[in-house]
């Protein structure tokens, strides 16, 4: 009855087990799902925070360009101002040019007329001749010379006035296109500054938006997130409960396993000394039916009778022998038997349980390789040599010396990983995962290699040292593949 509620437990437990671990890998899958949308959705927003940040100093730039091509517009305008007073200057230049033109023309053209009006060098030579002195002819010589260097210097000058009347009208078109050419640079200007603000504003407009957006879908994404997070937890905490309760259901199976096996093994060695002592009986039996009958035919064939007892007598002997021997291998046996279930009592003692299933998590825990007392006769690592100054030896793990029923054992669960015969003596390699521990020195062993081995079960006996009063030197390592470790930092 008990074995069958002890099944049904278990099935329930499994199968609620099952269940739970749907949800929880479902609670699992989500909260990953909602972690990734998370992490994209802050990447946008970063990103976005990224592009109106980028945006925003493109605005200032382009609000900037827009300062600088304002003053910039200012200034042309003031230039055209300029332009414009130069301009209205070169016009006014050019009305006084023009007037001062057409002023020397009329003069010139008054003065052709009066020399036309007395015509050729005659009219020049009777004006001199004609006059009433030396001296008045000599102030009309003077005249008639100067009026010719006046209309020579009239002539060149009314000259110089077109000229400049012509660079005058020059500069004013170049005025009047570099003025027009300001306008339209002013006009491109605006036009141009005022478009890409417009563009900017709309998209900073857009990105802020987007924004908001993406922080609003990011704080409920995160509100999801913590409510996965809280679920997740009380999943967790049922599932530690589940399974310290599930451990403790396989302690018991294994509890009542382990008493199974001991019972079991215990009813075949009273099995096997029942068969034993009725062997025993049966041969005592037949031993006495031959007697009687040496007695019954001891007058008839005496010799004959004498030789098949003897025979029968060997034969008798050999077998009690073979029964005695076979008695003595059973109570070794069971000596074995009480030994192993003792190392098993032994490796589930405080000392063991402690420990957790990572070797590595265990450092400093591990129980000592060497049972009973025991001291370290030499430390891990490089040591001078006491004998030769400058020569140094090299540890690879520590020496510890014990009495003379030490035995070697397990530091941990492992499987034995080889055996071999050195100059240490037996040297026995148990692996733990990456994990490697050396035990040198044995002189007898009771594991091989492949055998799975617990926590404090006895791996041999330590090798006796008769040149040291007989005690007993054990060298253990401590290895993660090639690297080796100091073993006192490892075991209590």
């Amino acid at each position: 009855m008990a074995k069958k509620f002890v099944f049904f437990l278990i099935v329930g437990f499994l199968f609620s087990g099952s269940v739970y671990a749907q949800t929880l890998n479902e609670i699992k899958q989500q909260k990953t799902v909602m972690e990734k949308e998370i992490n994209k959705t802050s990447n946008l927003l970063n990103s976005n925070k990224s592009k109106t940040r980028k945006s925003l100093n493109a605005l200032n730039r382009l609000n900037s360009d827009i300062e600088v091509q304002q003053r910039n517009i200012n200034v042309l305008q003031k230039e055209i101002g300029d332009v414009s007073i130069r301009i209205d200057m070169v016009n006014k230049q050019i009305s006084e040019t023009d007037s001062a033109l057409s002023l020397m023309r009329k003069k010139y053209v008054s003065a052709i007329k009066h020399m036309r009006a007395h015509k050729t060098s005659q009219n020049k030579l009777m004006f001199l001749l004609s006059s009433e002195s030396f001296h008045q002819a000599y102030r009309r010589m003077r005249y008639l010379r100067e009026f010719s260097l006046w209309q020579q210097k009239q002539s060149e000058e009314i000259k110089a006035a077109q000229q400049k009347l012509k660079e005058e009208q020059l500069k004013l078109k170049h005025l009047q296109e570099e003025k027009q050419e300001k306008i339209n640079k002013i006009n491109s200007n605006k036009l141009s500054l005022e478009t890409k603000r417009s563009e900017q504003t709309r998209l900073v407009s857009s990105l802020k938006e987007r924004g908001e957006e993406l922080r609003q879908t990011l704080r409920e994404k995160e509100a999801e997130a913590r409510a996965l997070d809280a679920e997740l937890e009380r999943l967790i905490e049922i599932e530690a409960k589940k399974e310290a309760e599930r451990q403790r259901i396989e302690a018991e199976k294994r509890r009542a396993a382990e008493l199974e096996k001991a019972r079991k093994a215990e009813e075949a060695r009273k099995a096997e000394e029942a068969r034993i002592k009725a062997e025993q009986e049966k041969r005592r039996q037949e031993l006495e039916k031959i007697r009687k009958e040496q007695l019954d035919q001891e007058k008839k064939a005496e010799k004959k009778r004498q030789k098949e007892l003897e025979k029968k007598r060997k034969e008798l002997e050999k077998e009690q022998a073979e029964l005695r021997e076979q008695e003595q291998k059973l109570k070794e046996e069971r000596k074995a038997a009480e030994k192993k279930e003792k190392e098993i009592k032994e490796s589930k003692s405080e000392e063991f349980t402690e420990l957790s299933s990572d070797f590595e998590s265990n450092k400093g825990k591990l129980p000592p390789p060497m049972t009973g007392n025991y001291s370290i006769v030499k430390k891990f690592g490089r040591h001078k040599s006491p004998n030769l100054q400058y020569v140094e030896t090299n540890c690879l793990g520590i020496e510890m010396e014990g009495d003379l029923s030490a035995s070697a054992r397990a530091v941990f669960n492992g499987k034995v990983s080889g055996v071999f015969q050195s100059s240490f003596g037996i040297v026995v390699m148990v692996r733990h995962g990456s994990f490697i521990t050396v035990y040198a020195g044995l002189s007898s062993i009771e594991v091989k290699t492949g055998d799975i081995v617990k926590t404090g079960q006895t791996l041999g006996k330590i090798h006796k040292n008769p040149d040291d009063e007989d005690h007993c030197l054990l060298h253990f390592e401590i290895r993660k593949e090639k690297l080796k470790f100091n073993p006192e930092e490892w075991i209590r």
